[in-house]
Formats: C-alpha cells, structure tokens, sequence
C-alpha cells in the first residue's frame, strides 16, 4: 500500500523540514515493501445454506477482451399491412377455438413429461415438452404478460421470452442456475412431504377445517405435462399436481424455498414464514407473491369446467383488454353454443380448492420421524415439520374475477405485442432485443445496408429478466 502525504506551501522551520524529510523518507520505504509483497488472493465459500450451493466462489474475473467490431445486420423489410396479414393467417392456422386442437391432441399432451434426464443424469426441460409450448400463454410468466407482476411490466417480460433471455442468463450465471435447479431437483421430495401431511390426522383435520366439503381416507397425486384448452388454443397449464381426495379432484402446486439461512445449519424448523403474506384481489391473505397468485388461478382456469356464460358474461379487468378479447372470442362462443357447448376448460379439477406447498431441507438432520406436526399457523396456512422436510401449505379457493382478468389482458398483449414479435423474428425483420420494427422500416422505401443495419451486439443476454 502506497501512502502519500501533501503538505502546505508555507515556510519551515529547520525541525520542521528535517520531520518532512523523514515521513517522506518512511513512505518511500512503505511504498518500496509493497512493490515487493506477492498478491494473496482470498478464497471464500458461499454460505452452508444447501449442499448444493456450498461452492468456492469463483476466480476473479480475467480482464475482459477487446470487443468485436460491431457486425451490421441487414433486416428483411416487412410493412404494417404485411405483419398484420401474417398475424392473421398464423390465428387461423393455429388458433381457432374448438377447432385448431382436438380433444385427441390435448390427451396426447396431457402424458409428455415436463422433464426428462440428460446424459449426465440431470433434469433438463422435456423438447417435446417444449415445442408443445410454444406460443401458449403459460402460468409461469402469466402474471407478467398480463401486467399483473409488480416488478416487471409486460413489455419486459414479453421481450425476455422471445429472446429467451432467462436461459441466457442461466448459461453464463451458474450461482442462479443452481437455485434455478433446486426448485427442479426438490419437487419430488416437496410432493412426498405434502402428501405426508395430507394423509396424516393433521391434515385431514386442516382440510376439513379450510375445506368441510371435502371428505376421504387417502389423498392421491396425479401428474400430467401440458394441459392445453380446446376452446382457448393459445391458452396451456402445467400442473405440478391434481389430488385425488374422495370424490374431489383439487389443483395442487409446489415451491422450493432456497433463501432461508438457517436451513439446514440445525435441526430446527425455519423461526419464520417462507413467504411473505400479502392480500391478493383484496380478498384472502395468503404467503405468496402476485405472481404465483397468478399462476395457480391460471391453472385452474384452464384444468377445471367452467360454464361459457360465466366467460363471456364477464366484467372483470380492463374494459379495453375486455373488449379486445371479446371481439375475437364471441363469434366463436356463439357458434359453439348453437351446436350445444355449453362449457370450456378441460375438467381435470372440479373443487374451486387449491393446495399451494412451500417445502424446504429443514428436519432433516437428523430427521423427523414422527407423525407430520403443525408448529406454527396463520390464517389458511400450516407450518408443518415431516419426514421429508418442512412444509408451508396454505389452502387457496379459485378466483373467477381474478382469473378472467388475467385471460382478458394477457390475451391483448399476447395478440397485439408478443404474435407479431415473433413473426418479426422469425421473418428476420426484428433486431435484437427488440419487439417492434424499427421506424426507419416503416416507410416501405428500400434503403442500402447503412440504413437497414443495427448493431449485433455478441449476446442478448444482457436484457432484464423477470
């Protein structure tokens, strides 16, 4: 370490001089000795919240390399008119109520698997599982397209899927692909653990408690992979679960807790709530965010048996998403009404009840090997210690108003936003990051490479993501 002293520009003494001779003199020698000293790099490991993610930190970063010139890239012209037309044969081909998918088709889905296992035995997003996907309005990033996310606006979120810049970031960020993962790894031994209570005293006295009606000896979980709506073909789900509960079938949904520091430092179980409460559509206080709020009331939208009245009776949201849908939607409801449909969804779950479990690692060293033990409760929610960890389960009912808002606005900006941002990209007439056509490609007048070009930038990893 270099020190260095400043004096004022004043006269001296001579003892004063001969002082300031000296503290030169010294931090000269200091200097000298810190040329000398070797560099001493400080490792660190991240802290023992889970196995998985006690690593060592990673090696400082290497200076960064000299940027790539910039490679123009020369777009294909598409107009307005264009776009529109293309957007409306891409309705037509793939998205015609009752029509562009089949009864056949959706049970065929219902048995692809969400994940499957790479060569390294790692659980990796099922392609077929994936292509299935596509275009789908899914629960995942619903509460985002639909505007409803507080912390990212549908714009952002819309570019983040069709530039797939979350697994993009997952790539080159392996600290958040690890947590990424462990809600992936951890979901069999969440089910297990809810399973557990479910079946225990402690939870059938929960459920009759939260839910009188539901009466049975022994709750079973059904999984399926891609659940997607005959009479809404941009419309899907996936389902962690639908438990069997007497005559009742109820949407189950499963979350991994990752941030917890105690976990599983001891054998205690966590001394607060996995989740933050918060009131959702004014109603029920409920340990989730918006988003998952969304997610589960999404699924059951699309998985239970809703009479088409209740639909297109609605007047919840937005009047201008409302309208927008309506415009679309009704011609189609009418024409199913004259041949004799009366409802829609795909009557998977027919109990308005919904079982949403935070499970995380706590009571596993040593594990707990008694009866599933509610320690802690609030409103719907249970804090529960098993065998198989510690879960929060809270019982949910679905909400009509809350779920048809979401389908109004996330079907208007999926239609007028995200469909012609992937025509545009698959077209090559879109840049990179970006939603719209750029407005020097509005006039329709051809222009040479300098006008049409964009910069590339070397990744599009660099975007926000929700």
């Amino acid at each position: 370490m270099c020190i260095m002293f400043a004096f004022p520009a004043k006269k001296t003494s001579t003892g004063q001089a001969m002082n300031q001779a000296k503290l030169l003199a010294q931090a000269a020698k200091l200097a000298e000795r810190d040329a000398k000293m070797p560099d001493q790099t400080v490792n660190f490991d991240v802290a023992e919240h889970f196995d998985q993610l006690n690593q060592p930190a990673r090696p400082s970063a290497q200076p960064a390399k000299p940027a790539k010139p910039a490679k123009p890239v020369k777009l294909a012209y598409m107009s307005p008119k264009m776009l529109a037309e293309l957007v409306e044969q891409t309705m037509q081909t793939n998205f015609v109520p009752w029509k562009s998918v089949t009864p056949e088709q959706i049970a065929e889905i219902l048995l692809v698997q969400q994940h499957i296992l790479d060569a390294n035995q790692k659980k990796i997003a099922n392609p077929v599982w994936l292509k299935h996907r596509r275009l789908q309005l899914t629960g995942s990033s619903i509460a985002g397209i639909a505007d409803h996310d507080k912390y990212n606006d549908a714009i952002s979120v819309i570019r983040d899927i069709v530039w797939n810049v979350f697994a993009k970031k997952m790539e080159v960020d392996h600290f958040l692909a690890r947590i990424v993962n462990f809600g992936t790894d951890h979901e069999e031994d969440a089910g297990r653990a809810t399973m557990e209570f479910l079946n225990s005293p402690a939870g059938k006295a929960f459920v009759a408690e939260m839910e009188p009606g539901i009466q049975y000896d022994q709750a079973v979980m059904n999984t399926y992979g891609l659940v997607r709506c005959e009479a809404l073909p941009m419309v899907s789900a996936s389902p962690d679960g639908v438990l069997s509960m007497g005559k009742d079938r109820l949407l189950v949904e499963f979350k991994c807790k990752t941030c917890q520091p105690r976990w599983p430092l001891d054998s205690d179980p966590p001394a607060s709530k996995m989740y933050k409460f918060e009131r959702h559509n004014n109603k029920m206080m409920l340990p989730m965010s918006v988003k998952y709020y969304a997610q589960v009331m999404w699924c059951n939208l699309v998985m239970a048996s809703h009479t088409l009245d209740s639909l297109t009776n609605s007047t919840s949201g937005c009047q201008k998403d409302r309208q927008a849908f309506f415009e679309w939607f009704n011609k189609y409801a009418q024409q199913a009404k004259q041949q004799g449909i009366e409802k829609f969804g795909q009557g998977l779950i027919n109990h308005p009840g919904i079982v949403f479990a935070c499970w995380a690692p706590g009571c596993q060293q040593p594990a707990w090997q008694q009866e599933p033990q509610v320690y802690d409760s609030r409103d719907r929610t249970r804090l529960v210690r098993t065998r198989y960890g510690v879960i929060q389960v809270s019982m949910l009912r679905y909400d009509q108003d809350f779920a048809h808002s979401l389908l109004f606005s996330a079907w208007h900006n999926w239609y007028r936003i995200y469909l012609p941002a992937i025509i545009l990209k698959e077209n090559n007439a879109l840049a990179p990051n970006e939603l719209t056509i750029a407005c020097d490609m509005l006039d329709g007048q051809s222009t040479d490479e300098s006008d049409a070009a964009t910069t590339e930038p070397e990744s599009d990893s660099d975007s926000s993501t929700e």
